[in-house]
């Protein structure tokens, strides 16, 4: 499945899982505002109908104010045992209507309710002729409807039923209506919505497709082709970006491999080229014992040069993994005097200090540094014995190996590192040639496998000559810290 097909999905689903809810929400928020409405209505009926009961001992009227547009228009007024009084003139409360009823009690209230038979209509011969009150009935029934009565008085109890309702048919008919628009506008706005949005994510991921045919493309026969960055989004560019400079890091440990590997492969050419020389020589007459031990000896040497090679090649190509070596405590003395019993001497500033000295990695593999080291500036400053100093911090040790030779220049002090490498004559003293191109390579290869580095600058007392400063990892004893070594 592709990306953006599962996107689509995604947010298809989504989509339609806020839209259902939103549906639903917006569904339940209209009922509730159409039943806020009525039930509005309803109570201002009630409150207009309850303002417009009038009972004192002897009349009970009906003295209603105009009615506000917008209020229930279904009311009625009614004794007790269900007789009514006035009412609306409409039908009476159905299923499904919003009602709301009020009893209001007049009188003795330790008296039963006056019976229906003893509320008669108030006639013209109980008018008061100072009543000029207007007792028509105005919009809730027809002029001829009696809009007051007598009753016994207040020492009798009277009892009054007012109800007012509205039809929720009504309220119903609305919402089946908007039912039936959610049920199909509904879903058709969240198909387009959907089909907008698939349209979209498909039309912004069309630049992986892109990059990915353009990824394919590069291979070991054009090393130099490029991502395109054409792409106006940041991530695209970030994406495009990132994979033009692993496809550079690829693209220079590839060439740098091939250069390595005809590199090696010249040198391992020489040495097996004289061997089948010298064999074929020997082969094609008999001759003196001593003559075979002389030739002998000569393979013998090209044997070890072999030797030499190979294992610094095998040292360089298992340190190339990246692998970082837990290592354990070494004695900087130590070191030091293993190197010189290989390589000669070297004069060492603060030589007592050393023994107090202790740093994380391999005996052998940093006699085989400090060997290769001195050994290179011993070749290229022939005669001068190389100066050796050593810093030591809380978790660092420095170690800086001189010479007095010519010097490395900017532009070679990286190349001097790569396998096989081997500078010019400006810096060969005495003709100094023999050397196989692997010990700088060699030593910084175990050094990075010991977390430590190496790395070549001008001497920093701005004497004639090179200095190649070792950096690695100081063992401290949490029993018992040696003070640091200072210059």
């Amino acid at each position: 499945m592709s990306l953006a097909t599962r996107i689509s999905l995604v947010t298809g689903l989504a989509v339609a899982l806020v839209g259902a809810s939103g549906g639903i929400a917006f569904y339940l928020a209209m009922r509730q505002l159409l039943r806020n409405e009525i039930d509005e209505s309803v109570n201002e009926r009630m409150a207009w109908i309850e303002s417009s009961v009038e009972v004192d001992s002897k009349d009970i009227e009906f003295d209603a104010p105009f009615p506000r547009p917008g209020m229930s228009g279904n009311w009625s007024v009614a004794l007790q045992d269900g007789r009514p009084l006035w009412s609306s003139g409409k039908e009476r409360p159905t299923q499904g209507d919003v009602v709301l009823t009020k009893t209001l009690d007049f009188g003795n209230h330790n008296n039963p309710p006056v019976a229906s038979a003893d509320v008669r209509v108030k006639g013209p011969e109980d008018e008061d002729p100072d009543d000029t009150d207007d007792k028509s009935n105005g919009e809730w029934g027809s002029t001829e409807d009696p809009v007051a009565y007598k009753w016994p008085g207040k020492k009798n109890r009277l009892k009054l039923t007012l109800t007012a309702w509205a039809p929720g048919g009504q309220m119903r008919s609305g919402l089946t209506r908007l039912t039936v628009m959610l049920g199909t506008v509904g879903p058709a706005i969240l198909v387009l919505l959907i089909a907008a949005i698939t349209l979209l994510v498909r039309w912004q991921l069309r630049h992986l497709h892109t990059m990915a045919g353009e990824a394919a493309s590069v291979g070991p026969a054009n090393l130099d082709a490029r991502i395109s960055t054409s792409a106006s989004c940041t991530e695209y560019v970030a994406l495009s970006g990132a994979l033009n400079t692993m496809i550079a890091r690829l693209a220079e440990g590839l060439e740098r491999e091939r250069r390595f590997a005809s590199a090696a492969a010249h040198e391992l050419r020489t040495p097996l080229a004289q061997m089948h020389t010298g064999l074929e020589v020997l082969l094609r007459r008999p001759r003196p014992a001593e003559e075979y031990r002389s030739a002998v000896a000569d393979q013998l040497k090209d044997v070890e040069r072999l030797e030499k090679l190979i294992a610094g090649l095998l040292w360089i190509s298992k340190a190339s993994n990246g692998k970082i070596l837990a290592g354990s405590p070494v004695n900087l003395a130590v070191v030091v005097e293993k190197a010189e019993a290989q390589c000669g001497a070297i004069l060492v500033k603060d030589r007592p200090e050393l023994d107090q000295l202790r740093v994380q990695g391999d005996e052998e593999l940093l006699v085989a540094v400090i060997s290769n080291v001195v050994d290179n500036a011993g070749k290229y400053a022939q005669g001068q014995v190389p100066e050796m100093e050593v810093r030591a911090g809380k978790e660092r040790v420095e170690i800086m190996v001189r010479d007095s030779g010519p010097g490395i220049a900017p532009a070679d002090r990286e190349r001097i590192f790569e396998p096989l490498v081997r500078l010019d004559e400006a810096r060969t003293v005495g003709g100094a040639r023999d050397g196989l191109g692997l010990g700088l390579s060699v030593a910084r290869a175990i050094l990075n496998a010991l977390g430590g580095e190496i790395s070549c600058r001008d001497r920093a007392d701005g004497k004639a000559g090179a200095e190649f400063l070792l950096d690695l990892k100081r063992y401290v004893d949490s029993s018992r810290r040696a003070g640091p070594v200072e210059a």
